[in-house]
């Protein structure tokens, strides 16, 4: 019987690391973007003087300009959720912490994405929709400057949609 233990410890061990070294299926949408590295990489900043409050004199100025919203169509977002999305993103360029307590409701998340309203961000681009288990994720790029730091760094920030229990789509949390 010892025999047939150690055959089927080999066997498990054979298929374990098998199939950790081939690719599994995703839902996760191959993406051909080259425009971002893998980590994210200090860019020098000029120092910009500036009346404009959402600026500050960081020399990274928040907005959300560049994304076009009329212009976004996936197949996994729906026009409310696109709303959401953009009413999101607004909040966090105008640094509005009572427009994002309005989206989360009273459950508090909002409270927990303060540390979100201490950058500066300007969101350039919009990247494909995608389902992670039971949520839909989007990942918004652009840059981000830290608060009291002279460096602005490319960042995605990832909105998370999960349905509630009438069966709509809504923004849960930020990442």
């Amino acid at each position: 019987m010892s025999k047939m233990k150690y055959t089927v410890a080999i066997f498990t061990s054979a298929t374990l690391l098998l199939s950790a070294c081939t690719q599994g299926t995703s839902s996760i949408p191959p993406q051909n973007n080259t425009s971002l590295p893998s980590k994210e990489s200090p860019i020098p900043v000029e120092e910009v003087h500036s009346s404009d409050p959402q600026q500050t004199n960081t020399g990274l100025l928040a907005s959300s300009d560049e994304i076009d919203w009329e212009q976004l169509h996936d197949k996994l977002l729906s026009n409310e959720m696109v709303a959401e999305l953009h009413s999101a993103v607004d909040a966090i360029v105008n640094h509005d912490q009572t427009a994002l307590d309005q989206l989360f409701g009273s459950d508090g998340g909002a409270a927990a994405l303060a540390y979100i309203m201490d950058h500066t961000t300007q969101f350039t681009d919009i990247d494909p929709a995608y389902i992670e288990d039971e949520r839909i994720l989007v990942p918004v790029r652009g840059m981000r400057q830290l608060q009291g730091d002279d460096k602005v760094q490319q960042a995605t920030l990832f909105f998370y949609f999960m349905k509630n229990s009438k069966g709509e789509w809504h923004l849960v949390t930020i990442d």
